[in-house]
């Protein structure tokens, strides 16, 4: 039980990284966009 417990735990620690990762990289882009937008706007 506990290394089923381990395993899922381990996957999904995982999967969050990964989730974080491209948030991150989703947010710097849009980040960027927006600073952009600002500069031809401004």
């Amino acid at each position: 039980m506990a290394t089923i417990g381990v395993l899922l735990g381990r996957k999904a620690d995982e999967y969050m990284g990964k989730s974080a990762e491209v948030l991150g990289r989703v947010a710097l882009i849009v980040i960027d966009v927006s600073m952009l937008h600002q500069h031809i706007w401004a």
